[in-house]
């Protein structure tokens, strides 16, 4: 915005995601699709209209955008970008972390994540560079499993409509 080759990425975009949806958002490359998703925890600002979460325009007060961003969880096309601790457990930790949580919620969360997502606990203490890419799989899943609702840019090989469910997250 403000810039001479300036797009406009998003045009009168209106919606609603009901929990437990899934949701697949397709289309050519650049037309938009990751700059949607980016507008779900708050990584995009609209220049024009509102981005609800439960109701709740996540831009009204913008010192709680972070209140948001606890919610959805965004795994990118990379997920290897993501990858920077020095464990997998710390990486799948990382979100909980930074929410403030107890160790021992933290340690549940992490553990809970790692059996849903098919992760022998061996790996916990591995480096996540140590992992080949079919075991980098499945920790590419983990990485937003803690938050109400999570995104990729694009999902993970094999990840299947059932498995991403929600409700089976419970």
């Amino acid at each position: 915005q403000g810039m001479p080759d300036a797009t406009v990425a998003l045009h009168d975009i209106s919606f609603s995601i009901e929990q437990g949806s899934f949701v697949g958002v397709i289309g050519s490359t650049g037309c938009g699709k990751s700059t949607l998703i980016g507008h779900f925890n708050g990584i995009n600002r609209p220049s024009e209209g509102k981005v609800y979460i439960g109701g709740e325009d996540i831009w009204q007060e913008p010192k709680d955008i972070r209140r948001f961003r606890f919610m959805v969880g965004l795994v990118f096309q990379y997920p290897e970008y993501q990858l920077f601790e020095e464990t997998v457990y710390k990486d799948i930790a990382f979100g909980p972390v930074n929410m403030g949580l107890s160790e021992e919620e933290i340690n549940r969360r992490v553990l809970r994540a790692a059996k849903f997502c098919g992760l022998d606990a061996s790996v916990l203490t591995k480096s996540p560079f140590e992992l080949s890419g079919g075991q980098k799989l499945p920790l590419r899943a983990c990485l937003p499993w803690s938050r109400s609702c999570w995104y990729w840019t694009n999902p993970p090989p094999g990840w299947t409509r059932r498995a991403a469910t929600p409700s089976s997250a419970r």
